[in-house]
């Protein structure tokens, strides 16, 4: 199996979301801290989630969507 990698890029926000968060359109956005923490899908707050920690017993995951903060989810 041919494996290709690939170097990461800085892309430049092309905007911001309700939270200011900057919303990249086109590429795709890592949603793991460097902690090892789920980050928000909404607006990339730590949500201090741990990766491994099962969908069922987690607060503010959103089926099919994934994991929020508080105040994202809040929101919805």
């Amino acid at each position: 199996m041919l494996r290709v990698q690939v170097e990461p890029q800085t892309i430049a926000p092309v905007g911001k979301n309700s939270h200011g968060a900057p919303v990249i359109y086109d590429q795709p956005v890592s949603l793991i801290s460097p902690r090892g923490t789920e980050l928000c899908v909404v607006c990339h707050a730590d949500t201090g989630v741990a990766i491994r920690e099962p969908v069922a017993t987690r607060q503010n995951y959103v089926a099919g969507i994934g994991q929020c903060c508080d105040g994202c989810r809040a929101d919805w």
